[in-house]
C-alpha cells in the first residue's frame, strides 16, 4: 500500500494525523515499518520527527532507492477492541 498527498494536501496536517492514527499504542502490532525514497529528504525528516529509525536495508525504485524506516510500538496497558 502506497500513500500519497495531492498538491492540495500538501503542509495540512493530513499526514501528520495519519501518522498519529497509526502509532497509537496496541496489544497486537509489535512494530510499524516503511518505505521512503531517499531522495525525499522531505518525507525522511518527518518519519524521523516522529519517531521512525532508519535501517541499512535499502529497495531500489523505479526513480531511486527506497529506505526501510521502522517504528517501535509502544504496549497498551488498555484492552484494544
Amino acid at each position: 500500500m502506497g500513500t500519497y498527498a495531492w498538491n492540495r494536501a500538501y503542509r495540512s496536517a493530513y499526514a501528520s494525523l495519519f501518522v498519529c492514527l497509526c502509532t497509537r499504542p496496541t496489544r497486537r502490532a509489535k512494530m510499524l515499518w516503511l518505505t521512503v525514497a531517499e531522495y525525499n529528504t522531505a518525507a525522511v525528516r518527518f518519519y524521523e520527527s516522529y519517531g521512525f529509525k532508519p535501517t541499512s536495508d535499502r529497495r531500489q525504485g523505479e526513480k531511486g532507492a527506497h529506505q526501510l524506516m521502522v517504528y517501535v510500538l509502544p504496549e497498551s496497558r488498555k484492552r484494544v477492541r
